[in-house]
C-alpha cells in the first residue's frame, strides 16, 4: 500500500519536534534539510514541510537565504513563557477551587497525595507535568489545557534541567503536597498564592540550568 505523503510529513514533524524540544540540536544550530533527509529516508520535501511547522510553533528559526536553525536559548523568553504558565495555571486553580465537586476532589488527592506516586513515571519531568496538567483538568476548560499544553512542550527541555537535582526534587514534592492540600481545602488565595511561587521558583532555576548547560543564555 503507497504511503500517502502527509502521513510522511507528519511522521517526520513528530521526530523533528520531539528533537527540538529536547534541544537534540544545539541551540542556534543549523538544521541541515538534505542530512535529515538521509537519515530519515524520504526526500527534503517532507522534511522541509515539517520544519515549516515546527518554525511557526518557535521550535526553530528560519532564516531567509539560509535555512532553518535551532531555536537558541532566550533568558527573556523562558520567563515570559513561565509567567504566562503561572497565570494561566493560577487562574484553573482558583475555578477548580470553586467549582470542582467533592468527589473529583478526594479523586485527584487520593490520585496525587501518595508518598510513592513518582514511582509510577518514567522521570521527574513527567510526573511534574502530569500533575500540573490534572490539576488545571479540574477547571473543565479545554481551551486552558490545549494553551498549557503548548506551554510545555516550550519549556519541556528546561523543565528537565532543573529537576534531576534530589534538593529541587525534595523541595517540589513538598510544595506539591502543599498545593495539593490548599486545593482540597478549597482555599483559593492561599493556594494559588503557593502555585504561582513554585511556578516561578521553577523558571528561575530552569534559567539557571540553562545557562549551566547550554553556555549564558541570550537575552532579547
Amino acid at each position: 500500500m503507497a504511503v500517502r505523503k502527509a502521513d510522511v510529513v507528519e511522521r517526520v514533524y513528530a521526530r523533528l519536534k520531539r528533537r527540538a524540544i529536547e534541544f537534540g540540536f544545539a541551540p542556534g544550530e543549523k538544521v541541515k534539510e538534505g542530512v535529515l533527509a538521509a537519515e530519515f529516508g524520504v526526500s527534503r520535501t517532507p522534511v522541509r514541510e515539517a520544519l515549516n511547522r515546527l518554525s511557526t510553533e518557535g521550535f526553530v528559526t528560519f532564516v531567509p537565504n539560509r535555512g532553518f536553525y535551532c531555536r537558541k536559548v532566550d533568558t527573556d523568553q523562558i520567563a515570559q513563557i513561565y509567567a504566562v504558565r503561572a497565570a494561566l495555571e493560577v487562574w484553573a486553580f482558583r475555578c477548580a477551587c470553586a467549582a470542582t465537586p467533592e468527589g473529583d476532589l478526594a479523586a485527584f488527592h487520593a490520585r496525587w497525595g501518595g508518598k510513592d506516586v513518582v514511582a509510577g513515571f518514567e522521570t521527574l519531568d513527567i510526573y511534574d507535568s502530569r500533575f500540573h496538567s490534572g490539576m488545571a483538568a479540574l477547571c473543565g476548560n479545554r481551551v486552558l489545557l490545549q494553551e498549557l499544553r503548548e506551554i510545555d512542550e516550550k519549556i519541556l527541555a528546561f523543565r528537565s534541567l532543573e529537576l534531576p537535582d534530589i534538593r529541587r526534587r525534595d523541595q517540589m514534592l513538598a510544595e506539591h503536597g502543599q498545593i495539593l492540600s490548599a486545593l482540597v481545602s478549597r482555599d483559593a488565595a492561599g493556594g494559588s498564592a503557593m502555585l504561582e511561587r513554585h511556578i516561578l521558583n521553577g523558571a528561575e532555576k530552569a534559567i539557571a540550568a540553562a545557562g549551566m548547560k547550554f553556555g549564558t543564555p541570550d537575552r532579547a
